[in-house]
């Protein structure tokens, strides 16, 4: 079973510093490189998320993501206390989104908006656009078959490199689509039996017990400033 993950961004404005409190120096760091406040709420949300995904899963003590040579992030295998779990993480417009489950995956969202097709003729083929322009709702298609893409190459795992696969290998994969707040979220896995069921989960911005004695231990080391430029 997949466990798909979604937060809203206006969830993240008026608590983002309790969050940031409990997330790793190096995610805080992170977070704060951003240069606009949506963005840094975004990736808050996604590496709190990952936290809480993940709570009973390995040690806190331990905590530890490594990426493979093309970038994507994945827990050591042999931290974990159960089977090996897989997670893949996109934010779009107002959602973030974290997919997870025991095999591996890929996960996109996009948030549904007006979009020249011509420009994208190196990523779609001829017959996509004709088949997207003539679809009752050109948008929609237009972003389903983008995130199915986009999902697909993050399950492979090699980047944008994989894109050149697609045509050869999609079929072989699984996807399932959701469609929430006027954006399409696409899940792709190699195995049909990871799709077998999805539980949709829409935390509340809450601290465990665990985090809040994190938070208060770290809490001087996080400074955030709102845009008006007061510190929370």
């Amino acid at each position: 079973m997949i466990q798909l993950w979604i937060m809203r961004v206006e969830q993240g404005r008026e608590n983002l510093n309790q969050f940031l409190a409990a997330l790793t120096r190096e995610e805080t760091e992170k977070v704060m490189r951003y240069r606009f406040e949506e963005d840094k709420i975004r990736s808050a949300l996604g590496a709190w998320m990952m936290h809480r995904a993940f709570a009973e899963d390995y040690p806190a003590e331990r905590y530890e993501i490594t990426r493979n040579a093309y970038g994507k992030p994945c827990y050591p295998p042999h931290l974990l206390k159960k089977k090996p779990a897989y997670f893949n993480l996109s934010h779009a417009g107002d959602l973030v989104v974290l997919a997870k489950a025991d095999t591996d995956l890929g996960v996109d969202v996009e948030q549904i908006r007006p979009v020249d097709f011509s420009r994208f003729r190196t990523v779609f083929s001829e017959e996509e656009l004709r088949r997207i322009q003539q679809a009752a709702a050109p948008q929609e298609a237009f972003f389903a078959l983008w995130t199915k893409k986009e999902a697909f190459v993050k399950c492979i795992g090699k980047g944008m490199t994989a894109l050149g696969e697609y045509d050869e290998k999609a079929d072989a994969f699984t996807y399932t689509v959701h469609r929430r707040e006027g954006h399409i979220i696409t899940v792709c896995s190699e195995t049909a039996e990871a799709l077998g069921g999805i539980k949709v989960l829409e935390p509340e911005l809450d601290l465990t017990q665990n985090e809040i004695a994190y938070a208060k231990e770290r809490g001087k080391e996080i400074i955030y400033h709102s845009k008006a430029g007061e510190t929370e």
